[in-house]
């Protein structure tokens, strides 16, 4: 009997969806979905969706960029523009290759307004 090695499964790379390349969502469509994301908002640019949370501890913040960041790459996205100020967190999700706000930004919002409950 041959010696063999088990077959190791490799992760996708964060940011790499080899079956849809990223595509920026027009305003309209950035807008409908965020009227079932609370709290997130689009600056008139359009480039970005943003939010802030606030906690009442000065320990939680960094733990729930920690969170946030472990949401990300587990859903295969870039890693997300994250500002600590005290005791709140501000969210910025765009995708730089798009040029703006992509379907995974979006999904990854509403992971990360999951966390909130």
């Amino acid at each position: 009997m041959k010696n063999e090695s088990p077959t190791r499964l490799r992760r996708p790379r964060a940011g790499k969806s080899p079956t849809r390349p990223l595509t920026r969502l027009k305003a309209e469509r950035v807008q409908n979905a965020l009227r079932k994301l609370p709290g997130w908002r689009m600056p008139r640019s359009g480039a970005a969706i943003t939010r802030a949370f606030q906690f009442r501890s000065a320990e939680t913040p960094v733990l729930f960029a920690a969170l946030v960041g472990a949401l990300a790459r587990e859903g295969g996205h870039h890693p997300p523009s994250l500002t600590v100020h005290g005791r709140e967190v501000v969210c910025r999700l765009a995708s730089a290759k798009a040029g703006g706000v992509t379907r995974g930004d979006i999904r990854l919002a509403r992971r990360i307004s999951l966390l909130e409950q």
